[in-house]
């Protein structure tokens, strides 16, 4: 298993990389390839949890958690790691009742100078399409901003006669000023503040094509003001349009505000973005959602699907994927280091997840042990290994892991950091390979992957246009890593960038 972010200590032989039980697709734009993993298993028939001790349980079954291991072993001085799959599973929910999920919805729109050639009279149109879908039940503002930030529709409830206005409104904003990001989400998060409603799924989403230059356009306080947005359970999504803006930065104020982050390289990718946003947040049926894993003495968890980890005071860890919509499965995957390896068998510890229904506590935990042994012996290890769960890991996280890795270092306009991030990663599935023992096409395919990102390294830093190729290739293979590790995050319909083919089981 490659080593999680968290860790960068681990001997090369512990390593085990992705064995591709694949399909090949060719993409157009920047021709990346994506891998396809083998479809997960059906979810549970019947809920899996058990009434935790200090929460109020599911017993009306909106939300299922499930979890597999990839293995039931470690090997001894060797390989420490465990991946777990996580599976949340929420309720399809009459139509009626889903209609009647109040929703708060927040655009903040860039207009600094930037976004001149077409790019905001795309944004309004946009918008425009957005008005088309938002009713009675749902209120609407829109923030945009320049060198400052103006309310343009403030927060009120989406009546006939209240859009005709707004349309008005959208078609009068225009381009000018700087980027001054922090004013828009302010003013974003007064309109919210000033009259909540009880029980409304409530979002703000955020719009930029370029580094925030104004106000505060400090990380710390970008992220922040995303941050205390969530504490207050407002999910903010951040879009970034064309390839001047930060991305880097456009994804942590999405992490931190529990949304999702979007590369809209082709600004008609907007209005699909828009609809899947709003759609998602009038079916919400879990919010402000929590995973809390207990971990055992002698065990670390040193990674979650990219997702921040929050270390706490009474041992846990936590990390937050955000909302559940009705009918939606969100799948990651959770690493484990047993960095206790005295004992023979040990537990990895306990893994939950609590939200919000219409203001009510709820928790779902999983029901079964998550125990492993501590061998010395190849073979009991290899025997082990849950191959089809692990194949899954190998594809979903630890490959999408290494093209974030490269996206990295091509961002950063280090191409033989990228390549050698390549080559290591290939050594290492040799090294697993002569372990575990895998088919011929598997290997093959695994290596016309590899090779295939070799090219795409090599045609970005070759030729004309190196930095704009640089950039490109760096946000599609960004986003593209976040969404294939965090399956079924987005809604769905918006196709993924560069009109790059999905991954099965994917978004």
């Amino acid at each position: 298993m490659k080593q999680p972010e968290a860790s960068r200590k681990m001997p090369r032989a512990s390593r085990i990389g992705i064995f591709a039980l694949a399909v090949l697709f060719a993409a157009t734009i920047v021709g990346h390839i994506t891998l396809t993993a083998t479809p997960a298993p059906p979810s549970p028939s019947t809920p899996d949890f058990i009434l935790p001790e200090d929460g109020a349980t599911d017993a009306l079954g909106l939300v299922t958690f499930g979890g597999q291991m990839d293995r039931g072993a470690v090997l001894v001085g060797e390989d420490p790691w465990v991946r777990l799959e996580l599976s949340l599973n929420a309720a399809e929910l009459e139509t009626t009742e889903t209609a009647n999920v109040p929703t708060d919805f927040v655009v903040v729109l860039d207009r600094s100078t930037s976004m001149s050639d077409g790019k905001l009279r795309t944004a309004r149109a946009a918008v425009q399409e957005l008005l088309n879908l938002v009713g009675p039940t749902d209120r609407f503002a829109l923030v945009h901003y320049g060198s400052d930030a103006e309310v343009a529709i403030r927060l009120a409830p989406a009546t006939p006669t209240a859009v005709r206005a707004w349309r008005r409104e959208v078609d009068g904003i225009y381009v000018r000023g700087g980027t001054n990001m922090s004013s828009g989400i302010d003013l974003g998060r007064q309109q919210l503040r000033q009259d909540p409603r009880s029980g409304a799924a409530r979002r703000i989403l955020l719009l930029s094509d370029g580094h925030a230059n104004e106000g505060d356009p400090s990380f710390e306080g970008l992220t922040g003001r995303s941050r205390n947005a969530a504490n207050n359970d407002v999910v903010v999504t951040t879009i970034g349009i064309g390839e001047g803006f930060n991305e880097v930065l456009m994804a942590a104020i999405a992490d931190a505000g529990l949304g999702n982050y979007y590369f809209a390289a082709d600004p008609m990718r907007l209005a699909s973005i828009f609809t899947d946003e709003l759609e998602a947040t009038r079916e919400t049926v879990a919010r402000a959602l929590v995973v809390e894993i207990r971990p055992a003495p002698g065990v670390r968890v040193a990674a979650a699907a990219g997702y921040p980890l929050e270390e706490l005071d009474d041992g846990r860890v936590i990390f937050r994927p955000g909302s559940l919509y009705a009918g939606q499965e969100r799948r990651f995957w959770v690493t484990f280091e047993v960095t206790d390896q005295a004992s023979r068998s040990t537990s990895l510890g306990t893994v939950r997840a609590t939200y919000n229904h219409r203001e009510q506590p709820l928790a779902v935990a999983l029901n079964h042990p998550l125990q492993v042994e501590k061998v010395r012996d190849q073979q009991r290890f290899a025997a082990a290994v849950d191959r089809e769960v692990w194949k899954r890991g190998m594809i979903e996280e630890d490959y999408n892991r290494l093209r974030e890795e490269v996206a990295t270092s091509v961002r950063k306009g280090r191409r033989d950091e990228a390549k050698n991030a390549l080559e290591n990663y290939r050594i290492s599935n040799a090294e697993a390979n002569e372990r575990i023992g895998l088919m011929a096409e598997e290997a093959a395919a695994l290596e016309a992957e590899l090779k295939a990102l070799e090219e795409q390294v090599e045609d970005a830093f070759t030729g004309a246009d190196q930095a704009s190729k640089q950039n490109k290739l760096s946000k599609v293979q960004q986003e593209l890593s976040r969404d294939l590790r965090r399956i079924g995050a987005k809604k769905g319909k918006s196709p993924p960038p560069q009109d790059a083919p999905k991954q099965d089981g994917g978004n």
